[in-house]
């Protein structure tokens, strides 16, 4: 189905500027207008509307430009690569192979699970050990796949290897010091079936007589419900054992001893209801969005833009201190909207001269320009860096957001220059978690719009996008996921 809004002169006119861009920044002096129409009409076919329609032209730039730089780099020679894999080719295959420690580290989690407190310590170390060998067993993999197909980075390769064998020793280390308490010293197949089974407590769970767990009553009840069913028939029960007591009998706690058996069976039923259907369930196990729309009205975000100012030994900035996030389509503005899942509109009176006045020279020298250029000399000099950072009001905690230093496009969106001017940051680094790589796996990009008023040079917005980037694709960040990250890292500051 077409994207609203997008009629056929306005496909031309983006064919028109996807060819300029790909001359300019890419394969200057050659004819783009064929790889131009292939971008826009895949861009087109998948848009959902006109402002979608412009994002996903902007983020195919981005990444045309960005396999460019790839394939600048120097290449892999067939010397250099032997010389890596006779180095550090051990270290790779063992955390390619590294499902055997898995075991071993899931062994030492039940077996302190099993332990109650005193196994704390070594729980808590055991799940972030696992954690990190899964992901290092994919790193690991990759670097593998890059030195077979000599590919890739040559200037990190040999640091990513060099880290690689220092976890592997820290690892090994570690677990020799749990071994004798927790964990055997060599575990297989055999040493894993030894411990605790998860079935083992499905058993226990139905073994309970079907008189007792009420079930032909009980599966249709809430908690609530069953907390008024108990108090109706408490009276008629005598000194027989409460139902809810027989249903917790031999059930294991792990750490949840100290609740009351009332409180653990609540907490038990709720976290068995999450369980696939298949395993007692009442829905799939997968992701559940909100059923409320996402609010960010309990946050305030501050922005700051950096830039060198000529004669001056230091860099300039400017800030637009605690504005409101925008992320709903329904609001209207008097300029352009940015292609983004977020808008920051910059108060009235936050007005900075300074920046404003390097903006303006930026859209008179695209103006007066003969033809397309990028990024232009103003903006050269410039190098601007933009800073994103979030406040919570409630108790004023405040966590950095995301940094953005790459310019990929000036004048992407809005009317050509002529009364605005915008600038393009592309693969900014979220700095809520640490998903982003240079290599094939996935990560979490940021992205970045200024947009400014052309003939006075002011700040009129700022626009953020975030997406999963993989090697089939990019997928739209979850706005419940992007608050759970923003209310983790700022709950983690004020604990600090």
């Amino acid at each position: 189905m077409p994207p609203k809004g997008v009629d056929q002169p306005a496909r031309e006119a983006m064919t028109t500027k996807i060819a300029q861009r790909l001359t300019t920044m890419l394969f200057s002096g050659q004819n783009m207008i064929d790889a131009a129409r292939q971008i826009e009409a895949k861009c087109y076919d998948s848009a959902k509307d006109a402002m979608d329609y412009e994002r996903k032209v902007v983020k195919r730039l981005a990444k045309a430009a960005k396999a460019l730089e790839a394939s600048q780099r120097p290449s892999m020679s067939e010397s250099s690569a032997r010389d890596l894999l006779r180095e550090h080719g051990a270290t790779l295959e063992w955390w390619r192979s590294s499902d055997v420690i898995g075991r071993r580290l899931r062994a030492i989690i039940d077996a302190a699970t099993q332990a109650g407190s005193v196994g704390d310590e070594a729980r808590t170390w055991a799940s972030a050990a696992l954690q990190m060998v899964e992901k290092l067993e994919k790193a690991a993999t990759s670097l593998l796949k890059q030195l077979e197909n000599r590919s890739g980075n040559l200037t990190k390769l040999p640091g990513y290897c060099t880290k690689l064998k220092e976890s592997k020793a820290a690892l090994e280390a570690h677990l020799d010091k749990l071994a004798p308490q927790w964990a055997p010293a060599s575990i297989g197949e055999a040493a894993v079936e030894s411990w605790p089974q998860a079935q083992d407590y499905v058993w226990g769970w139905l073994d309970v007589p079907a008189t007792v767990r009420l079930d032909k009553i009980c599966c249709y009840l809430d908690a609530k419900a069953m907390g008024r069913l108990e108090i109706c028939g408490k009276n008629c029960l005598g000194d027989a054992q409460r139902a809810w007591q027989a249903k917790a009998a031999g059930l294991p706690r792990g750490t949840l001893g100290e609740m009351s058996t009332k409180q653990f069976l609540r907490a038990q039923t709720r976290a068995r209801a999450l369980l696939p259907p298949g395993l007692g369930g009442k829905s799939p196990f997968m992701f559940q969005h909100y059923l409320l729309p996402v609010s960010f009205d309990e946050f305030a975000f501050t922005i700051a833009v950096s830039w060198i100012e000529p004669g001056k030994p230091e860099r300039s900035f400017a800030e637009f201190p605690f504005m409101r996030l925008i992320s709903g389509h329904d609001e209207q503005f008097e300029f352009t909207r940015p292609p983004a899942m977020f808008i920051f509109v910059p108060p009235a009176g936050a007005d900075q001269e300074a920046l404003s006045a390097c903006l303006r020279r930026v859209s008179q020298e695209f103006a007066e320009a003969d033809g397309p250029i990028f990024p232009g000399r103003v903006l050269e000099q410039m190098d601007p860096t933009v800073y994103l950072t979030c406040t919570r009001r409630r108790d004023g905690a405040a966590t950095r957001v995301g940094m953005f230093s790459r310019l990929h496009a000036v004048n992407d969106v809005g009317d050509e220059g002529e009364t605005e001017g915008s600038l393009y940051f592309g693969d900014g680094k979220l700095l809520l978690t640490n998903l982003y790589s240079d290599g094939d796996e996935e990560a979490l990009e940021m992205t970045l719009h200024l947009v400014w008023d052309a003939p006075s040079g002011r700040v009129r917005a700022f626009g953020c996008h975030l997406y999963v980037n993989g090697a089939h694709g990019d997928q739209d960040f979850p706005e419940e996921s992007f608050l759970a990250l923003l209310n983790a890292r700022l709950d983690e500051s004020v604990r600090d």
